[in-house]
């Protein structure tokens, strides 16, 4: 039986998502219409055995702001809607939450009562923890143990869309592709020394679903009390022991 999830598991997850969201540099921004074409040396979002590029319906973060990218130019430019922009950073946009579902929904729901959050969350990547006591055990360094992980890509999404309108606006171009970057990242040269994924690429238990209609501000809500889609993922997670030992 896989073990439940600790603190050591939360942390490791946690800098998968801080080395992808890390800042880069902006050269220049130019303004056209209500469009800012934001000028870069590169869009590469992991550099590992084949990189992994910006694109269309993915999310970059500029200033506090969570900006859905509309188009990337030869991998050295992408267009966002917003006007008068100032700032010299960007980086890929991805909240990471920890916790049970009462906690991560309270954080949300709070989120949208302060203007500064309001636009930075989504898209969200939710660490299901079903006992929200899990994280708080003060477990001995794990040995080569196989964990159950469960996760959620979640973005938000429009109250009137249709199943098709989700897929086509939602799930093609923005939740699969920040899965397939997670799973990428995971996988990587970067945390080969953290993760055990034995000789299969994805394993044989590695699950993902679809959520149509994930959250809804009505008393029908599926699980968030946000207007949101998400996709599942659930699969086992081995922490190396050369890792472990270094703890």
């Amino acid at each position: 039986m896989n073990k439940p999830i600790d603190i050591y598991e939360v942390k490791e997850i946690e800098k998968v998502v801080t080395f992808l969201t890390t800042e880069k540099d902006i050269d220049s921004i130019a303004e056209n219409s209500g469009v800012s074409t934001i000028n870069v040396s590169s869009t590469v979002l992991l550099a590992d055995r084949e990189n992994v590029y910006l694109t269309a319906g993915l999310y970059v973060k500029i200033g506090v702001v969570n900006y859905i990218v509309s188009n990337v130019v030869e991998n050295t430019s992408f267009d966002i809607v917003a006007t008068g922009l100032t700032e010299t950073k960007w980086a890929l946009a991805l909240e990471f939450r920890p916790g049970s579902l009462a906690e991560v929904d309270s954080l949300l729901i709070n989120a949208n009562l302060k203007p500064e959050e309001q636009f930075g969350k989504f898209p969200l990547l939710w660490m299901i923890i079903e006992d929200p006591n899990e994280r708080d055990h003060a477990f001995a360094p794990p040995v080569n143990l196989e964990y159950s992980l469960k996760l959620a890509m979640i973005n938000t999404t429009k109250k009137e869309y249709k199943v098709i309108d989700r897929l086509d606006n939602n799930f093609i171009p923005t939740l699969k592709p920040y899965v397939t970057l997670f799973m990428c990242a995971l996988k990587s040269v970067y945390f080969r020394l953290v993760f055990d994924f034995g000789e299969d690429e994805i394993t044989d238990n590695y699950k993902e679903y679809f959520r149509y209609f994930y959250g809804s501000s009505d008393k029908n809500k599926m699980v968030f009390d946000s207007i949101t889609d998400a996709i599942e993922i659930k699969m086992p997670l081995k922490l190396k022991n050369q890792y472990n030992c270094s703890l």
